[in-house]
């Protein structure tokens, strides 16, 4: 597959709120949510856009969701996606991370083979496992929380809402297209780069991730935090790195209009981290599907008739916010 890579086109998917104060029903939720055939207006998913979702109980609850790309996936590496979690810390977590009991953790593994097991030291038979970065806070663990997923056909963002400002998001699969196609140096041999982005757990999304380095998107060298990175090409180690372009006033209008009036999303680039939250190295690509949309409400959606267009994410589902936009399914 040649650069430039297909455009991602995001289903959103109905919300979905735990039935207990579990992890294993946070992540009953994010079964429900990533498994869904119809999208929050009740429309038939597209094939493409239909992950092959399992819930893993080796007792009698839910301790893993595992996710497979959709049948006929253009991507070639075969990832996996596994959100986690259970009463008893356990888990291979990836860098700096460490894990935590009743704590909700998502990784990644590319050229997967069978599912093993979530806590093994490789949770599938074959590939190259990431490990699982924090997900989200043990706080997020309320009946009252909302899961709300948005699905491309390479890439799945969760948004998990605990309160209207208070949320955590995870970015996973094929997340971010490099700039050139040579698949030695920067890209895998389907000129992708796998990998993930999470908020992390000690605390929720930033309203000022926007102009902020540090924040989601973003990748600290510390525990528990934003972390952002991709596996290194024809490799089992980590890139570990953030979005390059920082905005200098969030929220202005003039950073996100031309002289016409007219609304840009940006693109968003992606650098490696190599002087821990600066995301001053090599620049590896655009993380795929998201755009800088300014501050716009969470869960409004930009619509031709009855045609979605856009989706917007925002870190507060009552206010303006700082917020991504998403291409929708049509």
């Amino acid at each position: 597959m040649a650069i430039p890579l297909p455009a991602l086109a995001f289903a959103r998917m109905p919300d979905v709120s735990p039935a207990g104060v579990l992890v294993s029903d946070l992540l009953d939720a994010v079964y429900t949510s990533w498994s869904g055939v119809v999208d929050y207006r009740g429309t038939a998913l597209p094939a493409a856009n239909q992950w092959v979702v399992t819930r893993k109980r080796p007792t009698v609850v839910t301790e893993a969701v595992v996710a497979l790309p959709p049948a006929g996936t253009p991507m070639g590496l075969k990832p996996a996606i596994i959100m986690a979690g259970r009463i008893a810390n356990a888990g291979t977590m990836a860098s700096p991370d460490t894990s935590a009991a009743s704590a909700l953790q998502i990784g990644i593994n590319k050229n997967s083979g069978a599912y093993v097991d979530w806590t093994a030291a490789l949770p599938m038979t074959s590939g190259q496992w990431f490990g699982y970065w924090s997900a989200a806070a043990t706080s997020a663990n309320i009946v009252g929380t909302v899961v709300r997923s948005f699905i491309s056909a390479e890439t799945i963002l969760t948004q998990i809402i605990q309160a209207s400002s208070t949320q955590w998001w995870t970015y996973s699969g094929a997340v971010v297209e490099p700039y050139d196609a040579d698949t030695t140096n920067s890209g895998e041999t389907d000129n992708r780069l796998y990998g993930q982005f999470v908020q992390g757990r000690s605390a929720a999304v930033s309203t000022t991730w926007l102009s902020d380095a540090t924040k989601m998107w973003g990748h600290l060298v510390n525990n528990t935090e934003t972390h952002g990175g991709v596996f290194t090409p024809n490799a089992g180690t980590i890139f570990a790195g953030g979005r390059k372009n920082i905005y200098g006033s969030v929220g202005s209008t003039a950073e996100v209009q031309t002289p016409s009036g007219v609304y840009v999303g940006d693109l968003m680039e992606f650098a490696r981290s190599t002087a821990g939250v600066t995301n001053n190295g090599t620049r590896m690509g655009t993380i795929r599907g998201m755009y800088c949309a300014g501050y716009v409400q969470s869960g409004r959606y930009l619509r031709n008739g009855g045609t979605d267009l856009y989706h917007f994410v925002g870190v507060d589902t009552l206010n303006p916010s700082s917020a991504i936009m998403l291409p929708a399914v049509p």
